[in-house]
């Protein structure tokens, strides 16, 4: 008499679940796709809009000044596109010409009043450019969220795509991960962007426009969740150094220990 011979076998998924997690992947590519471009609007509106100050300048005459600067003869107005720190204003202060020696006493007067107000204009305009600066970081984490969200639901539609055309879709599995991968993309584009803003990360190459650099970067670190997150664990090992914890114990005889990625869960849905 012949022995039942024990099979494992992967549960099928059902054509009403791949049809339904393929309406969730719809969805979510949709509604990640719109506040993406909500973002991008967002964050370019902010970091292209100049800060203004008022100045009068009176007889005073400002040399060419940097990339953004601008002053308004007729609205009376200093516009700047960008922050500004120590090192430019301290460019700024050198556009206003210094006085003629030649000019009377009246005149000089004059002058160093329009001289005094001007580097007051300045300081309120680095003023001004710093307290944006908050939500412009703010809006920038927020962007690398939403295109590493996109990134990584990119991955998720190719995934399914294949294991589909396959057969080898195992939903009873994988749908958590397919479920939370936009939520682990969105956390993900947020630390990659934290991360090379605070120099912990060096990226090669040049970046041509800044906007197009932080969401590619955004977008590859949700794509390769896997990947970037193996960056990090070195990362981190690098800085506070490898953990002293003992390996969890071997499960007890008889029982089958599950395999699991020293990262994130294996590629079968990835």
């Amino acid at each position: 008499m012949n022995k039942p011979t024990n099979k494992s076998c992967k549960p099928a998924t059902s054509s009403a679940s791949t049809v339904g997690m393929a309406i969730i992947l719809f969805i979510y590519t949709v509604l990640i796709f719109s506040f993406s471009r909500d973002y991008v609007s967002r964050f370019v509106s902010g970091i292209s809009a100049p800060h203004e100050v008022q100045w009068s300048q009176g007889n005073a005459h400002l040399k060419p000044g940097p990339p953004g600067f601008l002053y308004d003869r007729k609205n009376e107005k200093i516009s700047y596109l960008g922050i500004v720190d120590d090192k430019t204003k301290s460019v700024l202060d050198e556009l206003l010409a210094a006085p003629d020696d030649s000019s009377d006493a009246g005149a000089k007067a004059n002058s160093t009043e329009v001289r005094q107000s001007y580097y007051e204009a300045i300081e309120r305009l680095a003023q001004i450019s710093n307290s944006r600066r908050a939500c412009d970081i703010i809006n920038l984490l927020l962007l690398g969220g939403m295109f590493g969200a996109l990134g990584a639901q990119l991955r998720s539609l190719t995934a399914f795509v294949n294991h589909v055309s396959k057969g080898s879709l195992d939903l009873t599995t994988w749908w958590p991960y397919y479920v939370m991968r936009p939520m682990t993309g969105f956390l993900l584009g947020i630390s990659v962007i934290a991360v090379v803003q605070a120099g912990l990360f060096a990226i090669s190459g040049t970046i041509h426009d800044p906007t197009l650099g932080w969401i590619s970067l955004a977008t590859l670190a949700g794509f390769g969740d896997r990947e970037f997150t193996e960056k990090l664990r070195h990362l981190v090992k690098t800085l506070f150094g490898e953990s002293n914890e003992k390996p969890a114990a071997a499960p007890p005889s008889g029982d089958k220990a599950p395999v699991v990625s020293p990262s994130l869960p294996r590629t079968d849905a990835s």
